[in-house]
């Protein structure tokens, strides 16, 4: 069940972020299934924890290039980074404890936020890569 379609809009013009991206909207989409399915909790487990691990490779990836290209907002865009991270590890423990009702509330969580901080915060840095020499694509 897709509850968030990918746009055009939402690319950044970097190929590797984009398809990151797409990446997450795709956990979160199987997040929201998984809920809609009454999926028991080992289930659930799993795609939150492929959820949570997969934002946190990504913010790494995206983390290392803006150091590679010398981003100016670099220490900002991280501790928005960081912040998020707390969130929804702080879920997951949640989670984890036996508080299955909090899957909702990581599914509107990461729903709210990662369009957002698309539109808003990686769509500043894109130009800025590009100008100083990362590729649209490496592919």
């Amino acid at each position: 069940m897709e509850v968030i379609t990918w746009q055009p809009e939402y690319d950044i013009g970097i190929q590797e972020i984009d398809e990151q991206h797409k990446k997450l909207v795709a956990l979160i989409n199987d997040l929201y299934s998984a809920i809609v399915r009454k999926s028991n909790q080992e289930e659930l487990a799993k795609v939150i924890e492929a959820v949570v691990d997969y934002t946190k490779v990504h913010f790494a990836i995206e983390e290392c290039l803006l150091r590679m290209f010398e981003y100016d907002e670099y220490t900002l865009h991280k501790r928005g980074h960081d912040l998020f991270v707390e969130k929804i590890s702080s879920i997951d423990q949640r989670f984890r404890a036996g508080d299955t009702s909090v899957s909702m509330e990581l599914f509107c969580l990461l729903r709210d936020w990662l369009i957002q901080h698309i539109q808003e915060k990686d769509t500043q840095y894109a130009p800025v890569l590009l100008k100083r020499g990362a590729k649209k694509s490496w592919l």
